[in-house]
């Protein structure tokens, strides 16, 4: 009974249903079931909650069965529940049944328990194990914590953790680029060297602090330009230059430039007999035109770390020549394993900046012109008003001007050879005039999901948005901007130029500086008695004497409070707040879920003289108390209600 489900399919982020027999809603298996199920219905009342749905939809439609799998054990989830009924109108690919089937295949520790027609369930072996959603840990690293994300790297990493941004041992820079929930504040911009940058604020690292990153392990893809070099005999010789991220630390006003490996290989060595324009095609997917010997910089694209890279180059003539670049020669070359240390950081700033991909399968440009006036239409099947469409200059910038009133005035780019595997920034130039600012939705055209469905920011002129990368085997999405009027009130955006930009998604988020002391190794457990009678009370029993930290797995609450008490009676359990001691240290665990940390002065000294003295019980703590407290204002309510009558007899006038 004290478990938790998943449900799936996690189709649509609205958690509105439609069932095969006809049926259309929120759901209503939770009304036959006693375990909590983690349905969008119910996770939207709390950002902690919610963050679960981003997080394994992510999982999911990325088809990892390992970040799946962390997923679960995260947010320790006992059942995963799969109900075939449920269909998705708009496109039954949506659903992603098969490859929910196969990653749970895939998992170890996920067995198939139990088939309700075409409702199929399977059991997940936990790593933490809860007692009626309570475990306990003797040690658990601090790391910086976030507000939304589809992909909890320090959890990967790290398991079991602390949320703590005042004085964090482990900090992620860039564990929060995203954007699926709203437009969120991200540092990205294109820099003086026409690069790619990102940007965050480090808090201050009084302790020796070591960086953390490694391009090799964390992407399947590497940057590379092509260079050509006219040698002293004729000849055209054109080289592999691999384009690692680069990292600049700053601190104290001081920068600091962070190591990268790179590796530079002379692929082809073109006779100076051929004739150009040369053609050099990489991966039978693209191919790059080099005019004359004079070209220096060929072109920019990615190159597979996982597989090995096939490039040919002609000419007009016979020229025909072919090379491979080995994936493992690409990543010997990526690897870097040194651990850069630094102490008192202070002001820090860290700063990740790589080249702008210029092969056009890989990236998308747009600026506004006269020919998409014509492609613009109105797609809301409900509302039939005007809608209109003008090329408009403000500033020596031209602008799409999408006008509607009664209406939703649309445009959509379809980008087929963009594949998933890559992550994108996308830098989208938008101005609010009037009513509703500019709604974008981004949808991948492999599994007619909608990873980013937002509305842009009014009051800025650039919306900065980042996808993290999809399907390893997708390809294609289609972009859509909707100028929507309700009523009469007219709206009016402004559309300008649009880029999507290849970004090393995984490496950006995998960066992190770490604290150089040493760790315990953080260790769970949960071999204590727990009773709990209603929802809003939990109490714990017998808990060793190593707990560090006690962690109620259910959504953070500043009104959820724990107390030790050294008898459990029924009043004492009743009313912990007049008969016990408050465990203040309330902390934030994993990023959603509450916790406590430490024993209070006297019952560690308890402990202690207990085992100083040969005491028989010098592994077991006091009980602790966990209450929900506001749940006492509807208690009160009650005693109210019977008090009532009473006083209403009591005070009833008399007749005269």
């Amino acid at each position: 009974q004290n478990s938790r489900i998943a449900n799936f399919p996690q189709q649509t982020y609205w958690g509105w249903n439609f069932y095969q027999w006809g049926y259309g809603g929120s759901g209503f298996l939770w009304y036959g079931i006693k375990q909590p199920i983690l349905d969008r219905a119910f996770d939207v009342w709390s950002g902690e909650s919610e963050n679960y749905y981003w997080e394994i939809s992510n999982a999911l439609y990325a088809k990892n069965p390992q970040l799946f799998k962390q997923v679960l054990n995260k947010y320790q989830i006992n059942f995963v529940l799969v109900d075939k009924n449920i269909i998705n109108p708009p496109s039954s690919k949506a659903l992603f049944i098969p490859e929910l089937e196969e990653i749970l295949s895939k998992i170890p520790e996920a067995k198939k328990d139990a088939s309700f027609g075409k409702i199929n369930v399977y059991k997940i072996n936990l790593r933490d194990n809860p007692n009626s959603f309570i475990f306990a840990a003797n040690s658990l690293k601090k790391i910086n914590s976030y507000n939304w994300v589809n992909l909890d790297m320090g959890y990967l990493n790290s398991g079991n953790y602390i949320s703590d941004n005042t004085n964090p041992d482990i900090v992620y820079p860039f564990r929060s680029i995203f954007s699926g929930k709203n437009p969120q504040k991200i540092n990205a911009t294109i820099n003086k060297n026409n690069e790619v940058e990102f940007s965050a604020k480090i808090p201050n690292l009084v302790s020796n602090t070591s960086t953390n990153y490694d391009l090799s392990t964390s992407e399947d893809l590497v940057f590379v330009e092509f260079i050509g070099v006219k040698e002293k005999n004729g000849n055209f010789s054109i080289k592999a230059l691999t384009k690692p991220p680069q990292i600049n630390l700053t601190m104290n006003g001081k920068e600091n430039n962070l190591p990268q490996s790179i590796l530079e290989k002379t692929v082809f060595t073109v006779p100076a007999e051929s004739q150009f324009p040369l053609s050099l095609n990489v991966g039978g997917f693209f191919t790059f035109t080099i005019k004359s010997n004079s070209v220096e910089k060929i072109g920019t694209t990615s190159l597979s770390l996982k597989q090995d890279n096939l490039l040919a180059i002609t000419d007009n003539k016979k020229l025909n020549l072919s090379f491979t670049l080995l994936a493992n020669e690409l990543k010997s070359g990526t690897e870097n394993k040194n651990k850069e240390s630094f102490s008192n950081i202070t002001n820090g700033e860290i700063k990740v900046s790589f080249p702008q991909i210029t092969n056009p399968n890989e990236s998308f440009s747009y600026t506004p012109s006269l020919g998409l006036i014509n492609k613009t239409k109105n797609c809301d099947y409900f509302r039939k008003g005007k809608i209109s469409t003008t090329l408009v200059t403000d500033k020596n910038k031209q602008w799409l001007r999408l006008s509607a009133e009664n209406g939703a005035n649309c445009i959509s780019y379809y980008l087929p050879n963009l594949n998933h595997i890559h992550g994108y920034l996308l830098l989208i130039e938008n101005k609010n005039i009037s009513g509703r600012s500019l709604h974008f939705w981004l949808l991948s055209e492999d599994q007619k999901i909608a990873p980013i469905d937002v509305f842009l920011e009014a009051k800025n002129n650039l919306s900065v948005l980042v996808l993290p990368p999809q399907s390893p085997d997708g390809l294609s999405y289609s972009l859509h901007f909707e100028s929507i009027s309700i009523g009469n009130q007219k709206t009016i955006n402004d559309l300008g130029k649009i880029k999507m930009i290849p970004i090393p998604y995984d490496f950006l988020t995998s960066i992190y500086l770490e604290n150089e002391n040493k760790f315990v190794k953080s260790e769970s457990f949960s071999n204590f008695k727990v009773l709990h009678p209603n929802e809003s009370l939990y109490i714990v029993k017998e808990i060793p004497e190593k707990t560090k930290t006690l962690v109620l797995s259910q959504s953070y609450n500043p009104g959820w409070k724990a107390y030790q008490i050294s008898k459990a009676g029924p009043l004492e359990s009743a009313l912990p707040f007049f008969f016990g001691t408050e465990l203040k240290n309330h902390v934030l665990v994993n990023n959603w879920e509450n916790g406590w940390v430490g024993l209070s002065d006297s019952e560690g000294d308890r402990l202690r003289a207990e085992r100083d003295n040969g005491g028989t019980n010098n592994t077991k703590q006091q009980t602790i108390i966990i209450v929900y407290l506001p749940q006492y204002l509807q208690y009160f309510g009650f005693i109210l209600l019977l008090i009532l009558p009473f006083t209403m007899l009591l005070i009833r006038p008399k007749n005269e």
